[in-house]
Parts: structure tokens; sequence; C-alpha cells
């Protein structure tokens, strides 16, 4: 990941303004990092088995470069034997503020260069492996300086949440912008464990700061003994010298004189980084034995979520490693953990989980948002809490006129305040019931008088509420319930094999509709035969029960969704008439209207009353419930939303005519009910921001579609950002079902290095999964991703039989499955086809319920190559497949996730089984080395073969016979050929996603002058850099079609010079054939992924390293690495030089002869 770990450190440096020192501060960090003084070393620390540990300084946004560069500078100032890696990401010419540097139309995303961030530190963290590693990232200029978009600096790394060094200002004027710039950072919410300055003995003010943040740093956390912030100091550097050479020298020296104040600093940072973790490990436990969560059976907490920190959509949680308890699932991941990522993994981690509760529902505006703490911070600057009755202060004026012209617009009158949903339900059941108590004169029949709503409502924990829902699992445990109402059971709305289906329950019957708009449509009223049905209902339910002598004071529903209840999707049709019918029917005291006099202003028949705590503010991709039923209520309440899921609120709003009622000649006649922190301004000024923000939805409707369709879904809907699935249960189902949990769980078992299998946190439901997206979801998760993983959670719901009774899987078993694949391989002949295979044959697959959903897999020439070599060669019993990112040499870790993969529509993908089961399938698998034998390659003597990348032939195959590609043009493909190369994940599976095609020209732009010492091998250092992910081939030696073949079998465009050979007869097997004396597919060189690349890089070389580029030149002039990025650079190099014309000396490249010869070219000599 790219969060700090116990062995990998990550710290940002901000500074109170320019010019502070902030690259100064860097290099005698990474030089103490570097090389720690060993007698200075904290306990904690543990010298690394290299000399020193492997240190980074990163630079993401540089201006007025190459003439200015913080990395070269750093670069400069590092001693030759510290292992310190360098590297600056965006650059730009213009010595100003990045925003201003950029080009108008070259304006990078946000979230690409965030991405490009994470992607480096997580590159670093990989080469760090087990040794300590630490990384400096340096922004640039002060810490709310903009970055390219506009963004705050201190807005845009957010989402990273890094530990953070402030570099303070000693100069006159500094205590204040220090103060400031540390208070801009605190807000945000991050850590910032240390401040540094240059010592001033003129002003000192270190000094004041000092005693300022011990003060600040007291009574924070006061458990947590971490808290102090630190004030560190430093002599200033010597001035600067106009000789550069003069100006390094005393540099070099001021650095070495102060190497042990730099080291003191790295470990006050090393105790403070420990500290941090010790108390990450101990918050799980500790809370286990002080507090009681609600809604929890505390016997089956598996795991605590230890929150770390928030943002957006999603939590940032501490997974401790090596304890807890934990299914079979998860004992196989930590047993292959612990074979492959090393003692961190042990140690904890952090993981990013997707908030697919929303929090409880509460997210509007996601998590950490600096617009509503910064609202926040001045109503509790300005107000703290304030009395309100009585009293009016600004946030609840504004906040009281905002809600009646957005949700009450046109209705509602008046706003009360109360602090949550439930007791904002009870100040509404209070309205009701006094009003049409006044009305219909029911003071002498108050135990008669009842709530009309909904079966499996659920409006809060307090008594009043519970008392309006019928008897359920929420209620029926509470001794002083008593059930004072009469429930319609909902007629519900849920989607299953592409079709909505209308349940009404009181009919037993189903109809079926193409969409919800259909649904949702007003004329639904005058046209469907349900409309009949329901208003029979309504009318035969409500005149009975009034008959037997029942009064009734209110209806209450939830609109359109009812949330606690199992999320049902109501019809509105059926909510819409029963309003309709109770504003309309005259007969609620038996036809007399015996109490206060009304008129045409005053609410008629009942007082409605919508719960909208849950729908409201844009949940349901309208502002109200009341927005798409089209009928307002009398009395709405609201709450989760209102805050944006800041901080608790919550509001009752109501008409003139039911406040009238509550007027009166004393105080007795008023609404007696209130709260202690009534209106406070706190949450009225960040509800008046929360409901500024407009809404956006994140659920496809081909996804809802496709999960529709799975056995194991009773239904689907998903509506504005809300998305539920109804399992079935063959208990029935209900909130205590526990069938959910088990996907639930698997869904945050998930962790994630930059794909798209992110971690998801959310609550079971019974026997629904929902997941509630905020109303600022982009496409941080993938929904692809999100609908291949509950699809196959839902199919995979684990049977009754005891996990003891599983087979266990040994490293033996596992050989003999894959062989067992492989060899079967061997006598097919369905090279370069789409093999279907029949139903009624068996082979290694999953369950039975996979037969039917599976789509054909291509199978390669080189897959049979491959197994012929595996298994040609008895003395090789351990083996590796490698190659690029995205051509399909996928590794899985366990069962489920080769379960998850059967239901995956990329063709390319190759998945490992470790146990075989049979099954009626449509596909075979193909398999691959297990990705737990990594660590062992080199101690067993591991034989590792490279798969080459995809043919054009190969991916147009693929385009015409597979479904989800026809919709590409040949045409396409060979343009995006010839730019990937070879790569299908994004020739064809990407190939319209804009975002994953920029990455290309983002990768070229990353590209410096260390390219040039690339060669033709795989080495540590360059294997894991991002040369070798979108840009760099690994091409390798193959069995060839002969000279005739027009695109040789490696995949790679033209420049690719690998020769071809015969093709071997492959029922005679090619494991002990050679080519030029190596073993086909050992032999790999790294090449450009097409022309296209090789230009652009020789492009960016040629602007900005040209010195660089004119010595590889010169030092190349009798170059042979043919084939290798070194010759293709040269390469292109000479063909520009050569179209010059001019005299130029060369010499027979295969030959043994030194002779050169001369060759005279014109210079108009064209291309």
């Amino acid at each position: 990941m790219y969060h700090p770990t116990r062995k990998f450190q990550i710290y940002q440096l901000f500074a109170a303004n320019t010019n502070l020192g902030k690259t100064l501060f860097s290099a005698g960090l990474c030089r103490a990092s570097a090389r720690p003084n060993k007698d200075s070393l904290g306990e904690r620390q543990t010298i690394s088995k290299l000399p020193f540990n492997k240190t980074c300084y990163l630079k993401p946004i540089q201006t007025g470069y190459p003439k200015s560069s913080d990395s070269k500078f750093v670069e400069n100032l590092i001693d030759a034997d510290m292992q310190v890696k360098l590297k600056t990401m965006f650059a730009y010419e213009e010595p100003v503020s990045p925003h201003l540097a950029v080009g108008r139309n070259q304006i990078p995303k946000d979230r690409d260069v965030l991405l490009s961030i994470k992607s480096y530190i997580l590159e670093f963290a990989r080469e760090c492996g087990d040794n300590d590693g630490a990384l400096f990232l340096e922004t640039a200029g002060g810490v709310t300086s903009p970055v390219m978009s506009g963004t705050l600096q201190s807005d845009f790394y957010r989402p990273l949440r890094l530990p953070t060094i402030l570099v303070g200002d000693s100069n006159l004027g500094g205590i204040s912008a220090t103060i400031s710039s540390f208070e801009s950072l605190y807000m945000r919410g991050y850590d910032i464990p240390i401040i540094l300055l240059f010592e001033n003995a003129e002003l000192k003010n270190h000094n004041f700061l000092e005693d300022f943040f011990m003060k600040f740093s007291r009574n924070v956390y006061n458990n947590n003994k971490n808290n102090n912030v630190i004030v560190a100091t430093v002599p200033p550097p010597p001035p600067l010298s106009s000789s550069f050479d003069r100006d390094q020298l005393q540099l070099k020296e001021y650095f070495n004189k102060n190497h042990s104040k730099f080291v003191s600093i790295i470990e006050k940072l090393n105790d403070w980084h420990h500290k941090r973790f010790d108390r990450l490990d101990e918050m799980g436990e500790l809370t286990e034995q002080v507090v009681w969560w609600p809604f929890t059976q505390h016997k089956k907490v598996d795991n605590v979520n230890v929150i770390d920190s928030a943002f957006g959509d999603f939590m940032m949680v501490y997974e401790k490693g090596g304890e807890g308890k934990t299914d079979g699932t998860n004992e196989m991941r930590m047993k292959i953990n612990k074979e492959n990522i090393g003692q961190d993994r042990k140690i904890g981690v952090m993981k990013e989980m997707f908030d697919g509760s929303a929090s409880w529902w509460t997210q509007g505006l996601g998590h950490g948002s600096s617009k509503l703490s910064l609202a926040a911070s001045h109503a509790a600057g300005r107000y703290g809490h304030v009395i309100f009755p009585e009293s009016i202060h600004e946030p609840a004026l504004s906040l009281s006129q905002t809600l009646l012209r957005t949700a009450g617009y046109k209705w509602a009158s008046r706003v009360f305040y109360s602090d949550n949903g439930s007791t904002a339900m009870e100040v509404a059941l209070k309205m009701a019931l006094k009003s049409s108590t006044l009305r219909y004169n029911f003071t002498d029949q108050i135990e008669n008088v009842k709530i009309l709503g909904m079966n499996g409502s659920y409006h809060g924990d307090t008594i009043g509420v519970m008392d309006a829902c019928g008897p359920n699992v929420y209620n029926e445990q509470v001794i002083w319930y008593t059930p004072k109402g009469v429930w319609f059971d909902p007629p519900q709305i849920q989607m299953k094999n592409n079709i909505y289906n209308l349940k009404v329950p009181f009919t037993n019957q189903e109809f079926q509709y193409s969409s919800l708009n259909s649904l949702f449509s007003p004329s639904r009223k005058n046209t469907d035969i349900v409309s009949s049905i329901y208003k029979k209902k309504i009318e035969e339910v409500i005149s009975s029960n009034v008959k037997e002598g029942y009064r009734f004071g209110a209806l209450l529903i939830e609109p359109v969704l009812m949330g606690a209840g199992g999320m049902i999707l109501v019809d509105p049709l059926f909510q819409r008439l029963l309003v309709e019918f109770v504003r309309e029917w005259d007969h609620w005291n038996g036809g007399n209207v015996e109490g206060k006099g009304w008129n045409e202003n005053d609410w008629k028949g009942l007082p409605v009353i919508y719960d909208e705590v849950f729908t409201g503010f844009w949940r349901l991709g309208r502002l109200s419930g009341a927005d798409i039923l089209g009928v307002t209520p009398d009395i709405a309440t609201y709450a989760k939303l209102l805050t944006g899921g800041l901080l608790p609120l919550a509001t009752t709003l109501t008409t003139t005519s039911i406040f009238n009622n509550f007027l009166g000649a004393t105080k007795v006649d008023s609404l007696l009910h209130g709260h202690s922190y009534t209106a406070h301004p706190i949450g009225c000024m960040v509800a008046n921001k929360a409901i500024e923000d407009g809404i956006w939805s994140m659920w496809s409707q081909e996804m809802i579609g496709k999960i529709s369709c799975l056995p194991n879904v009773e239904g689907v809907f998903a509506l504005g950002t809300v998305l539920a699935i109804e399992l079935k249960d063959i208990g029935g189902g209900g909130y205590a079902s526990e069938i959910s949990f088990h996907i639930i769980k698997q869904l945050s078992n998930y962790s994630n290095d930059l794909n798209n299998d992110i971690a998801i946190s959310s609550r079971p439901l019974g026997n629904v999964i929902y997941l509630i997206a905020s109303l600022i979801s982009q496409d941080k998760l993938s929904i692809s991703s999100l609908y291949f993983r509950i699809s196959f959670l839902c199919v995979n719901i684990p049977s009754e039989q005891p996990s003891s009774k599983r087979r266990k899987i040994n490293d033996n078993y596992d050989d003999e499955c894959l062989e067992k694949v492989w060899n079967a391989l061997k006598n097919a002949t369905v090279a370069g086809q789409f093999l279907q295979l029949s139903e009624d044959a068996s082979y290694l697959l999953g369950k039975d319920d996979f037969g039917s959903n599976i789509s054909t897999l291509f199978i390669r020439d080189c897959y049979l190559h491959l197994s012929e070599i595996i298994f040609g060669n008895v003395n090789i019993f351990r083996w590796r497949i490698t190659s690029n990112p995205g051509i399909g040499k996928t590794f899985l870790d366990n069962i489920h996730d080769f379960k998850d993969y059967l239901g995956r529509e990329e063709v390319w993908y190759i998945v490992d089984a470790l146990e075989p089961m049979q099954c009626r399938a449509k596909i075979i698998l193909i398999c691959s080395p297990q990705k737990k034998y990594y660590k062992i390659f080199d101690q067993l003597g591991i034989d590792i073969r490279y798969m080459p990348v995809w043919s054009l032939t190969e991916l147009n195959l693929c385009r015409d016979n597979i479904r989800i590609f026809q919709h590409l043009t040949r045409k396409t493909v060979r343009e995006l050929y010839n730019k990937w190369g070879g790569i299908p994940r994004y020739v064809l599976f990407h190939a319209l996603d804009s975002v994953q095609q920029s990455l290309l020209e983002n990768a070229i732009n990353l590209f410096d002058d260390k390219i040039l010492n690339f060669v033709g091998e795989i080495t540590d250092d360059n294997y894991n850099s991002s040369a070798c992910h979108e840009l760099v081939h690994i091409c390798t030696n193959v069995p060839g079609e002969g000279e005739e073949d027009e695109e040789n079998e490696s995949g790679v465009p033209s420049m690719s010079t690998v020769p071809t050979v015969t093709k071997p007869n492959k029922r005679k097997g090619i494991a002990g054939r050679y080519y030029e004396g190596v073993p086909f597919y050992k032999k790999c060189t790294l090449e450009f992924a097409s022309d296209h690349v090789s230009e652009k890089v020789v492009d960016r070389l040629s602007r900005n390293y040209k010195y660089d580029l004119q010595n590889f030149v010169n030092t190349s002039d009798d170059i042979s690495e043919y084939s290798t990025l070194r010759g293709a650079i040269f390469e292109r190099l000479a063909h520009q030089r050569l179209l010059r014309g001019g005299k130029f000396n060369f010499h027979p490249l295969f030959e043994d002869s030194k002779m050169r010869h001369t060759l005279q070219l014109d210079n108009n000599i064209s291309s």
C-alpha cells in the first residue's frame, strides 16, 4: 500500500511559506535517514541488513524546471554511499505557481496526479521489501498554495493523509505564519508530529512556538501519549555563494557538521512513528473492554475495525496482522501473506475500505470535507453553543429559510429542531396526534387512537416511535413496547432477470414492468390495473378498523424506500393513493366532526407524516421522497444527510395549520419537547453548506440487471445512491437472518495496491445486502469490479457444512491439480480457437452454479507451448511465468478468488485451481504457477519463462468472437495496438475508457534519462519501474510460423527483431527444443511497446535531456544492442541524423572485423 507501515515511514513536508528551506530540510532528513549514527538510534530502531536504510526523496510537482530542480539539488548533497532514490513527477518550465505554470489545455486531473503519486510510493515500498525504508515527499510553495488544477495543496494531498512535517518560519512574522499553517493542516485532519525551523538567535521564534504547542497538546487525546507537537531547530545554512561549486562545498560541510542534529530529528520521528502503531495495535483489544456498541452482538465480533481516518468515500482501517478470529479464507490469506509479503504484514497494515453503509446512512459529501470542517470551525469559534428558545442566531435562521425553500417548498412554514431522527419523529407524532385529537375530539378515546402505517417500517428507538411500528425484531425485546397502529403490507418492487417485478402481498400477485420509469409514471393512477386493487384494499382496511372502534391520529410512511425494515422499495403508486384516500375520506370519527373547526387551508383527513430521515436530501436522486410521490406531507422529518455526514442534527418541518394547534394562552398549550443542544450553531452552519451541493448516482442499470439474474438473488433495485440486494433465504429472511453476514465479511477482506479490488465496509440487514454511495461518489469505486465481487459472493453463499470438514489443501495436491490441467491441454487441439465444451462434459471448475454464466476463453498457442515446456522437463518442479501486466497471467491466492474469476468476462485471464471440483461447464480453465512460490524461486532453482504479448491477429480474434468486444471496430483495435502494443487490457477491455487510455501519455511524461541505461535484461532495479508497465514490453524467443508470417509470435509491432523459426509439431512437444542455445520463452529483451511510444520517448528525451542524449549517441558508435531499448533509441536518433545528410562512419553489425567504412548522404534525402 501507499501508506506507512512499521518498517516503511512516509512523511510529507509542508512549509508556512515559500523559501523557508523545505528542500534543505529534505536533504538533511534524507541524509540522516540513509545513514543514521548507530549510537544515536532509538531502542525501537533496528539496523538494516543493508549498510544503510533505503530512502526516497519525492517531489511530485516542480516548477521552474529544469533550471530549478529540487531533486537535483538534493541529489548533489547526497553522499555516494547513501541509498537515496530521487524522483520528480510533474515538472513545468515557468518558475511560478503550478496553476500558472501548466498550460491551459494541459491541466491534469487531480485524481490522475494523485494516482501517479500513489503508484510511485507503492513502487518504492516494494523495493524496500523487508528492509527499513523512508520516503520524504516535498510539497511546493506554502500550505494553501494551489496545484495545477487550482486545488489547494492541503486539500489535494488530504486523501493520502501522510504524517506531516511543517517547516516553520523563523523570520519576523513567522510565528503567525507558522501557527496559521499548522491550523490549516490540523483542521483538515493531518497529523503533525514535528515543526522544524532554522535557528534565529535574535527573534527566537522557536521558543514561543515550543511553549505554544506544549499548551496546545496538553489535553488532546489524554489517553494517547503520542500527540505532543515537537518543535526542533537546526542552525541556518551558509549564505548563498555566487559560485555554484563553492556553494555546494559549503552546503556539504554544513550537512556533515550538523548531521547529528538531523539524526536526532529522525530519531524523534521514529519514536513518534512506532508509538503511533503501538496505539493502533492496542485499540481493538482495549475497545472490547470498555465500549458497548449499538445493534451489535459482541460475542460475534471477530475483529474491531480500527478506523485511523476517513476521506471521501473511504475509511482508512488499521488491520492488525496475525491475530483475531478468522474463517478458512482468512487463514489461507494469512498463510500466503506470511510466505510472500514479509514481516510487515504480520505486524499490521493500513487498508482503504469503501464506506458501503455510508457510516450508517449519514454520509452525503464524503468524509473529511474541508468545506464542512471550515464551516464547523467558524461556528464553533463564533458561537460555541448558545440557547435557542426565544433566541435566534444566523446559522439557525438561515438554515430554516433554506429548508423551507427546498424540502418544504410550497407546503411547509415552520421548522422545529431536534438532535436525531428518532427524536424528530417523536416531535412529528406529538404534532400530529394533538392536531387530530383537537379536530376529532379524541380526548375520551385516547386508548383507541392508532397510527396508520406500513408493515416493516422503522422510525427510531425511542418508545413513542417504536409503538408507531408493527411488532418486529427491533421492538420485540423492549418491555414497554405496545403496538399502536394498523399497518399495510407494502407492495414491493424488485428486479429479477432484468425485469422489474411488483409483488402485491395482499393478492399474492406479481406484475412485471420494463423499467423504473414506467413504475414511477404518474399516469399509472388511471391506466394501471393495480390502481383499482390498491384503492379497494386501502378503503377496506381503513373502514373496517374504524367500524371496529379504532381511531386514527396520523398517517406515517417512509416515502418510496423503507430503510431499516430491509431496504424495501415500495410502489410509489400505492403510497400516493394511500395519501389521497386519507385526505379525501371523511369518516375518521364516524363521519361527524365535533372538535375544533377547520378551513380550506388546514390539513385534510389525517395529518400525513413523511419520515425522510433516510430518504431526504438527494438519497433517492431527488431532493426528497415527496418529490417522487408527487404529493406533499403535512409533517416531515429530516436528519441523516442534513449536515452532509459531519455531526447530528434533525429537523421536523410542518404547516401553519399544524403549528396553530399549539398556540394558546398558557405555556402548557405549547409543544413541550426540546433538547439542550437544540439548533446548535455548528450543525446549522454545516447543514447550510451541505445543502448547497448537488447529486450524483453511481449504480449502472447494466450492473443491476446482471445481479438480478443471479440464482441466489431474490431481487435487486438501485435508486439514487442506494443499492439493495435481497438474497433467497429458506429460513424466511428478515432482520434476524444471518445469510448476508458471510458476504459482508468477505467484501471487507480485500486489500488493494492500486487495483480495483478494494475492501468494502458495510452492515448486514438480515438477508439484504445494501450499499450506499455518497453524493460525491465518482469512479473511485470500480463498478465492474464491484459487480464481479458481489455476483461471485451471492452465488457462493456458504452451506451449513462446518469449515473444519472441508478438505485441507497441501502443496503436493496443488501441483497435481495444475499438472492435470496442463496435461489435458497437451492433448487438446484447441490452440488459436475458442473452446466451447459440451454442457454434459465435466472439467476442473467450480460449483454447478457457474455452468450457465461463463464466457468462453481464448486459448493461445503459447499456453500449449508453456505446458509442454513445464511438464516435459522432470527436473523442474517449480516454475514461474512472468511478463507484462494485463496479458493473461493473473495469479490467485485461494479457492474463493478462483471462483470469483469464473464469473469474469475478460477472456485473457489464466487462473489457479486449488481444489478440483466437477461441474457442467462451457469453458476450460488454464492454470499457471502459484503466487505463494514466488519467494523461493531463487532458492530452488526455479525456471523462469516469459509469456509473450499478444499479436494483432490474436486481438482481432477476440474482437470478432467475444460479445463484449464486438462493439470495437477492427480499425480501433489496430490503432490501439499501434499505440499500446499487444496488451489486451488496454487494446480491448479499456479501449473506450479515457482515463485508462490517458495512462500511456502520463507514463511517457514520467520518463527521464535513466532509460538510456536500460538494456535487454530484467533486473530488480528496472523491472519494477513504471517503464515496464505501460511503455516497455518483455519480449521473448518463441517458436515461429516461418519467414512468411507477417505478425511474429511475440505480438510486438514491427520494431521487434526476434527472428522466427519453423514451428515444431505440437504432438511431439517442444520441451527439449532450443533456439540459439536458449530454451524457448526463456530468453527475453526489453523493447518499446510500439513505434508510437518509441517516438514519443525519444522526442521527450531530445527536449529535456539533450546533454545526456548527446553523450549517449557519442558513446554508442559501436552499439550492438539491437532489440533493446538502447538500440531502439539509438536507431531513431541515427535515423534522424541520417535524414539531415552528411558523412558517416559505419561497420557491419554482426562481423568480428573492426573495419570501418565511409558513407556520404545528400542532405535532401527522404525518409
